[in-house]
């Protein structure tokens, strides 16, 4: 029943909500980052924890999450060591330097602790101008070893059906463009296509276990372990 619920909201981002739901779900008393948190939408997997969320304030679109801190994430203003784990979901591929982004994250993460990510591997431009790549898994495995990670799982979060329902949902986002109707009610139509699709959607997902090698995947999520010593 709670997949059929999240099928309600569409493809775009499902893998990544179905991923994150499974690893944080029992996250407890220990102290977290959620960088480049947008909406915040996942502060609720950690009501017990300590929890602080930030994004660059050139970023924050929404003008209405009060963050704990702002700023870039190649310079975090936390001492090194200083979390338990930190979160970085969909936020890769709108900064220049990824790679920077892990070293900055190595810096302020204790020793053994987990580094949760997902990124697209399929995705459209958006948040335009500050979208700059995709992602792949060995790029992913690539960005953990050169910057002191070992990566535990990198898991495609869906396959060539997720894709698929994806592109369904972007082109009926495409000819609403061409309605000439105020935007709140394009937003509306939106919300009752996505209800509407539902049933299709489950089918998608059911035919989606037939995709066993997922080369093609909307979303990639990785889980890393910030090793205790640093690479010669």
């Amino acid at each position: 029943m709670k997949n059929y619920l999240y099928l309600t909201k569409g493809f775009p981002r499902l893998g990544v909500d179905l991923f994150l739901d499974e690893v944080l779900k029992n996250v407890k008393k220990i102290r977290v980052l959620d960088a480049g948190a947008g909406d915040r939408r996942y502060a609720h997997y950690f009501k017990y924890c300590d929890y602080e969320s930030c994004d660059h304030p050139e970023m924050d679109f929404n003008h209405q999450k009060n963050h704990t801190f702002y700023c870039d994430l190649n310079n975090i203003p936390r001492p090194e060591n200083y979390y338990d784990l930190i979160l970085c979901s969909q936020v890769l591929e709108h900064v220049l330097e990824p790679s920077k982004i892990l070293q900055e994250f190595y810096r302020v993460l204790k020793p053994n602790c987990n580094l949760i990510i997902t990124a697209p591997q399929c995705s459209g431009l958006h948040m335009e101008p500050y979208n700059y790549f995709n992602f792949l898994k060995y790029g992913l495995h690539y960005l953990c070893e050169k910057n002191n990670f070992k990566a535990i799982e990198i898991r495609p979060l869906g396959g060539i059906f997720f894709v698929l329902g994806k592109c369904l949902d972007q082109i009926f986002l495409v000819l609403l463009q061409k309605v000439n109707i105020p935007t709140p009610t394009k937003s509306y139509l939106h919300k009752i296509f996505l209800y509407l699709m539902t049933p299709f959607n489950l089918l998608l997902y059911i035919f989606d276990k037939l995709d066993l090698e997922k080369k093609w995947t909307p979303n990639y999520g990785l889980i890393a372990k910030k090793l205790s010593e640093k690479k010669a």
